[in-house]
């Protein structure tokens, strides 16, 4: 961690067992908003224990999908416009046999009714996907407009992490720009100067997500005919999440 950023204003280690702190994190609670997941998402598919968040996909039935997965937030609880983010966790990503599953880790507005801008820390895919490919992959975004009709400037790179290590990702966003971060190395960054639309997208406090989906529109969704492609259940497991504030001068 550079010094530069001194200590984090919001963090949370997960020394606790049990649910995520109420404190710090707002769970859903059968979202069905993702018209392409197969997933519906409830609090008991979150928990901690020894020192872990973990997220888990499992293969089960309920309000028509197919699976059951979590998704936690800060809304209301903890939003800031600049600084950094970092989380250390271990995706579900077992090659080959990971079809259709899709962890996050990201940041939207705060607020009623503000629909526009995102940034996207990480999201990974796993593998095969609808067309064949079977190299895993991480990517990196900022959204002017979530609904896909905006500017957008992404990146994705490969060999991504596979199920079995931790890493490292952080995003440092200042007024000049963004920085997307693995394991200490800067991957990826956009400039202010290099949308028009940075200071209004992106004009908020932003809260944070993290969630565990099951397919989506840009890799697939998993075949009834081939769950071997598929194996649940998938964790996503957190070792932390912190955030820093700009530091004045910053």
């Amino acid at each position: 961690m550079l010094p530069f950023w001194g200590a984090p204003v919001w963090r949370d280690e997960f020394d606790y067992v049990g649910s995520p702190d109420p404190g710090k994190w707002s769970m859903y609670d059968v979202s069905l908003s993702y018209d392409n997941a197969r997933a519906t998402s409830r609090p008991v598919n979150v928990f901690v224990s020894n020192g872990f968040l973990t997220i888990r996909a499992l293969r089960e039935s309920l309000l028509g999908r197919e699976f059951t997965t979590g998704y936690l937030h800060t809304i209301g609880k903890f939003a800031q416009r600049y600084g950094r983010w970092e989380m250390r966790a271990k995706l579900p990503l077992a090659h080959g046999t990971s079809r259709g599953i899709w962890p996050a880790f990201w940041l939207r507005p705060e607020g009623v009714g503000t629909g526009n801008g995102e940034i996207d820390i990480l999201e990974a895919y796993g593998t095969p996907s609808d067309n064949g490919d079977t190299t895993d992959w991480v990517a990196f975004a900022v959204h002017e407009i979530t609904d896909g009709t905006g500017g957008k400037k992404s990146i994705g790179f490969s060999p991504v992490t596979t199920d079995e290590e931790f890493h490292t990702y952080a995003l440092e966003w200042t007024p000049e720009n963004l920085k997307w971060i693995v394991d200490g190395i800067v991957r990826f960054t956009v400039l202010s100067t290099a949308v028009t639309w940075y200071d209004v997208a992106l004009g908020k406090a932003f809260n944070i997500r993290l969630n565990l989906q099951v397919g989506s529109s840009y890799r697939g969704r998993p075949d009834p005919l081939h769950p071997e492609l598929t194996v649940m259940p998938a964790d996503y497991v957190v070792e932390y999440v912190r955030a820093w504030s700009l530091p004045a001068g910053g």
